[in-house]
């Protein structure tokens, strides 16, 4: 792909716009999910494409994440192969030190990072315009934990606009709404609310109604690449996070999965209980997102129905801000120095599987350079 910020997906439109092409965005400006936490450890150097344009991402010695340009400027070569010490990067070819502070020649563009819920985001877009991160309510008032990624051969649009198909809702997921479900948009957000109840008969949908009582009420929110899904289940909350990277052969899902924190009197009995509960949550999502993963294999998306989610979501996605990056946009120019996220403190229930139960990243402030 080239350097633009946009690979254009052709969809049939409708009305008065019949004879005319529309185009929804592949590369809108926005937070992307690039890793796990736990993907990031042992001096490991990560390599991302966004939107034709390549950085790299590691964790300095000190804790704290970067994102840099992945060509040394120098000579070009690809840092992928460099050695982190202390904040920056050893050049493998030769041997200088990389990154967003290093002085004159050594120092490269910088990316803005952050760190929350397990999952690693970097911003693609205008620093002046830079949305919050797409995180549910009050993150910290529950555990997390996150989950493998899967990599899908589809458009990540597919992804989001099937979540917001009311008719696909109920044929594939076995949900029935049981009060007329909300659309709320604002620039660079939409959100559905709904009440349904459970109508399959397999074993999650089964496991799910006895939870629920029969009656979840779902709040989904999307940004861009990414949706937030928080559900009141009796007197539990639930959340999702799903972030969606594209990639040459369709998109990478990243996924981090929260419950409401135990208040057992007993700390390694609420520490066993949490991390129960977390697997059946994560369980339970991954069970109805796996639905969609054959049905959006080889999808070739329209958006001219008659489904009033579809049609507010396709409006949506036409609205997002695209385009190629200013010089003062999310990578910094060579008189700036990039952000950094510290990664999280917070004790976790288990390492091994990151079970976050609160992790605050911290923004470091751009430092202009002579």
């Amino acid at each position: 792909m080239s350097g633009g910020s946009k690979r254009a997906l052709r969809v049939l439109p409708q009305g008065d716009d019949a004879r005319r092409p529309t185009e929804l965005p592949t590369w809108p400006h926005a937070w992307y999910t690039v890793a796990r936490s736990r993907d990031l450890t042992g001096g490991r150097v990560l390599p991302v494409e966004l939107a034709g344009q390549s950085l790299v991402v590691y964790r300095g010695e000190g804790g704290g994440l970067h994102a840099i340009d992945a060509h040394c400027p120098h000579m070009g070569a690809h840092l992928k192969h460099g050695e982190v010490v202390g904040e920056a990067l050893r050049c493998p070819l030769h041997h200088w030190t990389i990154g967003a502070e290093q002085p004159g020649r050594c120092r490269a563009g910088a990316w803005t990072v952050q760190e929350r819920l397990g999952l690693v985001f970097v911003y693609f877009g205008d620093a002046s315009e830079r949305p919050p991160l797409p995180l549910p309510e009050s993150p910290e008032a529950l555990a997390w934990i996150s989950a493998a990624p899967i990599e899908l051969p589809t458009e990540w649009l597919a992804m989001v606009v099937n979540g917001f198909d009311l008719t696909h809702l109920s044929a594939v997921h076995h949900r029935t709404l049981v009060e007329p479900p909300t659309i709320e948009t604002e620039p660079g957000r939409i959100r559905l609310r709904y009440v349904s109840r459970v109508s399959g008969g397999g074993f999650a949908d089964r496991v799910m109604r006895w939870l629920s009582g029969d009656r979840i009420e779902v709040t989904q929110t999307c940004r861009g690449p990414n949706v937030v899904v928080q559900s009141r289940i009796q007197s539990r909350t639930t959340s999702a996070v799903l972030g969606l990277l594209p990639t040459p052969d369709g998109v990478r899902a990243f996924g981090a999965f929260g419950i409401t924190r135990n208040r057992l009197q007993v700390p390694i009995v609420s520490a066993l209980w949490t991390a129960l509960r977390l697997r059946v949550t994560r369980w339970l999502f991954t069970a109805f997102l796996r639905k969609d993963f054959g049905v959006v294999e080889g999808m070739r998306l329209r958006v001219d129905v008659d489904d009033v989610g579809v049609r507010a979501m396709a409006a949506f996605l036409r609205g997002l801000r695209t385009g190629p990056l200013l010089t003062s946009g999310a990578r910094t120019s060579d008189s700036e120095s990039g952000e950094v996220a510290t990664s999280p403190d917070a004790p976790q229930v288990e390492a091994t599987d990151h079970i976050d139960h609160a992790d605050h990243a911290v923004e470091r402030p751009q430092v202009a350079h002579g």
